[in-house]
């Protein structure tokens, strides 16, 4: 049981943070976009 206890935040970091990643990829990317939008809107 400590054993487990001791691997699982190894496990699911491994596991979580590729996933992370791209969700924080993709989020910068929305987040980019709707700004330009948003500056557009602005300059219009």
């Amino acid at each position: 049981m400590v054993v487990l206890i001791m691997l699982s935040p190894d496990v699911k970091r491994s596991a979580i943070l590729p996933e992370l990643c791209t969700l924080n990829v993709i989020f910068l990317e929305i987040k980019s976009t709707m700004l330009n939008d948003f500056i557009d809107i602005l300059n219009l």
